[in-house]
């Protein structure tokens, strides 16, 4: 059974967050090799673009408690917090901060997010496993 839930909506939520996460994937991983150019901030504006749609979305999938948020929508709130801050902190030049808050939401809301979307019986593990 499809712990995260059914119908049209949910579906379309889902399918709304495939593209943005593997762009965030992407660019997450190459954004940090080449620092204070062109690329690094165009990349970076499509990065924070891509983990806003995604954290944005995954407030309305539910299922693992029934119809209510599970353990892993505390990721989603940090990170609807820490990408403008993270933002804020480039703006200001404190690069150590940024930092901290973009490599912070690269493991912790696609690395450690994304591996937990693999726990037996949610929708990810019955694609891989079942």
């Amino acid at each position: 059974a499809d712990r995260e839930g059914d119908g049209p909506t949910r579906q379309s939520v889902r399918a709304a967050r495939r593209d943005p996460q593997d762009i965030g994937r992407r660019i997450g991983g190459n954004s940090n090799l080449d620092r204070r150019d062109t690329f690094h901030r165009r990349a970076g504006w499509l990065w924070v673009t891509a983990m806003s749609i995604v954290a944005g979305s995954s407030i309305f999938i539910t299922g693992v408690n029934g119809d209510s948020w599970s353990f892993i929508h505390i990721i989603t709130g940090w990170t609807l917090i820490a990408v403008p801050l993270a933002v804020i902190a480039a703006r200001r030049h404190d690069v150590k901060q940024h930092r901290r808050f973009m490599m912070g939401m690269f493991y912790g809301g696609l690395i450690i997010a994304g591996g937990l979307t693999f726990i037996p019986g949610r929708t990810m593990w019955n694609v891989f496993f079942a």
